[in-house]
This record gives C-alpha cells, structure tokens and sequence, in this order.
C-alpha cells in the first residue's frame, strides 16, 4: 500500500475573534525527504472564517498540491500558521 495518493491539501488557521490574520506562512513535514520533490505549494494567503463576530480576512489558508502518490508508508503533515492582530 503506498501513502498519500496525489491531490491537493489544504490547511487553515483561524485568528481570535476581532483579530486579523497579517502575515502567515505553513509548515512541511514529510516522513522520507525524496517525497519533497512530489509537492508544489500552490498558495499562502488570508480567507475568512465567517465565524459570528469574525473579521474579513481572519484565517490563513495554505494549499500544496502533491505531483505524485508518496511512496510505502510515507506520509505529509501541513501547518498552516499566521500572524494576527486586532
């Protein structure tokens, strides 16, 4: 069985109510570093939750496209992180 078939994955991150997301970024983890060649980050940029009381522009979204299925076990964890303030 191989690990994570290709495909696109998203992470989001969400600010406090009342707080904007700045600036923000992700995080990478691939469990065999030959898999870093099968992902694409495609993009890193605010959203909004549309949570109750959330401001536009409160999330940060990441999205990374993996090329080819991952090899065995191998796996893929993404983190999206971000800078919020009021």
């Amino acid at each position: 069985m191989g690990g994570p078939a290709a495909g696109q994955v998203v992470d989001t991150v969400t600010c406090p109510v009342g707080e904007l997301a700045l600036s923000g970024g992700w995080d990478l983890s691939l469990t065999d570093g030959n898999d870093y060649g099968k992902v694409i980050m495609l993009s890193s940029k605010p959203t909004s939750s549309g949570l109750p009381g959330s401001l536009t522009g409160d999330t940060w979204q990441v999205t990374l496209n993996i090329t080819s299925n991952l090899g065995g076990s191998d796996t893929a964890t993404l983190t999206a992180v971000a800078l919020c303030s009021s």
